[in-house]
């Protein structure tokens, strides 16, 4: 436990230390493509491309690093607000329209006019869900499928149900215990950092929520997590008039 503390600390400082020359690299390439952008060849418009997406991803894993850091120490800020489901998926796929065309997937969702509001920080909520649709759409082969639905479960009183579900082939045997621990990665095509379910299932647990596999096999992977539901104020009694 001591040296798996002092390994955290060392991630979490070489990391953090790694912000600011990353942006800064970052900020140069934008500035670069914005301003000389047309005077180069296409070789050298293409080299810009590659630096500038290998930057922007560098950069996005020591946010995501620090992020999960901040969660474990109980530093992240939350901000719960009531939250409407729908829009916010509408939003949640919208974005990912790019990355599901380029790869061929269908995406869906179908979250009920009716679906209580939820109360929890629409920040992470989104994020949680862009991590688990962009998880998805990398592991569905061309023509292949993204849903999400929500809905409450008199077995879970007081929370709504999301689920969000693939037609890939399933999560490899020798990740399913670890799936949700820190750089945790299969051998599939496309595999991420292993830090966006880390990511989710600590977001989660700090709104005192959970995730889990709901299944998976060849006809594909369903992740699904709870949600407070905003607790209405109760009406006030009827009485006779004083």
């Amino acid at each position: 436990l001591p040296l798996a503390r002092m390994r955290d600390d060392l991630t979490h400082t070489m990391v953090h230390d790694l912000r600011n020359p990353l942006t800064g690299i970052f900020s140069a390439l934008k500035l670069l493509q914005s301003r000389v952008r047309a005077d180069f060849s296409a070789d050298m418009q293409k080299m810009l491309e590659i630096a500038l997406n290998s930057a922007q991803r560098m950069l996005q894993l020591v946010n995501a690093i620090l992020d999960i850091s901040r969660l474990e120490n109980g530093q992240m800020p939350i901000e719960p607000t009531r939250i409407a489901l729908a829009p916010l998926v509408e939003e949640v796929l919208r974005l990912q329209i790019p990355l599901a065309a380029s790869n061929h997937v269908y995406l869906e969702a179908a979250i009920p006019p009716v679906l209580p509001d939820v109360h929890a920080d629409r920040a992470l909520v989104e994020r949680i869900c862009q991590n688990l649709v962009g998880n998805a759409i990398k592991f569905t082969p061309e023509g292949g499928k993204i849903r999400i639905v929500a809905w409450t479960d008199s077995a879970r009183p007081a929370k709504v149900c999301v689920a969000i579900s693939d037609t890939g082939p399933g999560i490899a045997p020798e990740i399913r215990d670890h799936l949700f621990e820190k750089f945790t990665t299969g051998k599939q095509r496309g595999r991420g950092t292993g830090l966006g379910l880390a990511f989710c299932k600590m977001a989660l647990a700090a709104h005192g929520e959970d995730i889990w596999v709901e299944s998976t096999g060849k006809q594909g992977t369903t992740f699904t997590f709870t949600l407070p539901i905003v607790e209405e104020p109760a009406l006030p009694e009827m009485g006779s008039n004083s």
